[in-house]
């Protein structure tokens, strides 16, 4: 005789899946006979990987199904399906909902209503962050350039559930901002979204601001500004003590990168005074102009605040503070001589003999090496430009005495002073 399936059953699940581990899912079904097909179905479409066995007392069928899941099996329905070869059309099933586990998906991006490429200073940003997880997320974090932004109104920056607002924004919040979020599966983190905050120029810090000049000495001063997006365009004037006098546009051109660049020349006393500078861009025209102060050039002032440092029985270490350069550029030059060699010359009236000058430093560092162990001797310092050098600064110094040497090389005369080499430290930076 033929009968239909009595029973199907999947043994009982685990309460949750997790991502990407492997499980086995058993339906069992009884009572059919012939023997019951079992086939496995996941919301509608057939699945293929399982296996089937089949027990003669009481026409029982198992069937075994291979099951890794992913994100999107969560809230499917996997249904096992009895069925009598001989009776297609009596079907029974049994209904499983999956509720997979898996760490936090994140997803970030700036307000629907923002256009991210006309971002000034002073409007307000925010951005929201898409979280798909499963248990639910017990932190959000968010990140500024890989520093974590923490909650702080009055500085503007507003965290709210999965949310961040930034209020009245300026340059120093361009940059990348990501998202992360962590439950108990694990932490995600979120792609990058770039602000870039526009802003007027401003004077870049650090450039130089005093340019000295003879009369009728050509100079090419520049005038460096920050700004977002580039400037377009640059106005020059002379400030004299009674007016502003605009500088015609064919002695002025843009470099690009923030700079621009004047052709002046001083033809008398007056000619003296101050260089404005203004930058416009997208934003808006410079507000305050840069200022550059021409002055009659003169020699440097001397150096000041000398330390030694590093000494030893054949070398020592000099740094010094630079004195004004007297509006040109300016180079350092060390010399060395006996000291002896200073209170003979005193005496006589006569300079006193140097035994080495060492290479030109553009700043007053230097690094000597090749000295005569427990001797004294005089260290002189210039600052020189094109117009002169500066009144020299002399050190005094004692080379350690060499202790070891004498008693290890005993009848052996000292050697001659060997050439002095100046070693000038960050020469390299410097340069750069």
């Amino acid at each position: 005789m033929t009968f239909p399936p009595v029973s199907v059953k999947i043994g009982v699940p685990p309460d949750s899946l997790a991502e990407g581990e492997r499980y086995k899912l058993v339906c069992e079904s009884s009572g059919s006979r012939p023997t019951a097909k079992i086939t496995w179905w996941k919301d509608g479409l057939l699945m293929t990987d399982a296996t089937t066995q089949v027990f003669q007392e009481g026409n029982v069928s198992r069937s075994t199904l291979q099951l890794t899941p992913t994100l999107a099996d969560h809230d499917t329905y996997i249904s096992c399906r009895a069925q009598n070869p001989l009776l297609t059309a009596q079907v029974i099933e049994d209904v499983l909902k999956l509720d997979v586990r898996y760490k936090p998906r994140l997803s970030l991006a700036a307000g629907l209503n923002l256009d991210m490429e006309d971002i000034k200073e002073g409007d307000d940003v925010y951005f929201e962050c898409g979280i798909q997880a499963n248990p639910r997320v017990y932190k959000v974090q968010w990140f500024h350039n890989g520093q974590e932004l923490s909650h702080n109104v009055s500085a503007g920056i507003i965290k709210s559930n999965q949310s961040l607002v930034l209020q009245g924004v300026s340059r120093d919040s361009s940059g990348e901002y990501t998202c992360s979020a962590a439950n108990l599966e694990g932490s995600g983190d979120s792609n990058a979204v770039q602000l870039s905050v526009k802003f007027a120029p401003t004077c870049r810090t650090g450039q130089k601001v005093v340019y000295g000049a003879g009369k009728n000495e050509q100079l090419n001063v520049t005038c460096s500004v920050e700004a977002h997006p580039e400037p377009t365009a640059f106005r020059w004037a002379f400030n004299s003590s009674s007016e502003v006098m605009d500088i015609p546009g064919s002695r002025t051109w843009v470099l690009g990168d923030g700079l621009s660049q004047v052709s002046y020349t001083p033809r008398t006393h007056l000619d003296y005074g101050s260089l404005l500078c203004w930058a416009t861009n997208d934003v808006s025209r410079q507000s305050q102009p840069c200022i550059y102060h021409i002055i009659h050039a003169s020699p440097p002032d001397p150096v000041s605040n000398c330390t030694v440092e590093n000494i030893s029985s054949s070398g020592v270490g000099i740094r010094c503070q630079a004195g004004w350069d007297g509006g040109l550029t300016q180079t350092f030059t060390l010399s060395v001589s006996h000291a002896r060699a200073h209170t003979d010359a005193h005496h006589s009236k006569k300079a006193p003999r140097v035994l080495a000058n060492t290479s030109t430093s553009p700043r007053p560092e230097f690094s000597l090496t090749g000295l005569q162990p427990g001797t004294e001797y005089v260290l002189t310092i210039l600052g020189v430009n094109k117009k002169g050098q500066s009144e020299p600064v002399r050190l005094a110094i004692f080379t350690l005495k060499d202790v070891a040497e004498k008693r290890t090389s005993p009848g052996v005369g000292m050697v001659g002073l060997t050439p002095i080499v100046g070693v000038v430290v960050a020469v390299v930076t410097s340069v750069v």
